[in-house]
């Protein structure tokens, strides 16, 4: 998890999150010594950068177990 962070930069930390994993993956589609396709080597890799990209910027919720109004 990265932090907090204003809604621009966490668009640009997905785009280059899943450009690189979509790269990676094509990259990887396309090497002869493992047997993909370019095209399922970037769907592959985008999806596992949309997986990387969540993990990254989530942000985990607190629930406050104290009630904030008391109730007469």
């Amino acid at each position: 998890m990265i932090g907090p962070l204003p809604r621009l930069h966490r668009i640009g930390v997905l785009a280059a999150v899943l450009l690189v994993c979509a790269a990676i993956g094509a990259w990887l589609g396309s090497s002869p010594s493992i047997p993909f396709l370019v095209g399922t080597g970037l769907v592959g890799g985008a999806a596992v950068g949309a997986v990387a990209a969540y993990a990254l910027l989530h942000q985990p919720h607190t629930h406050d177990s104290r009630p904030r109004h008391r109730h007469r």
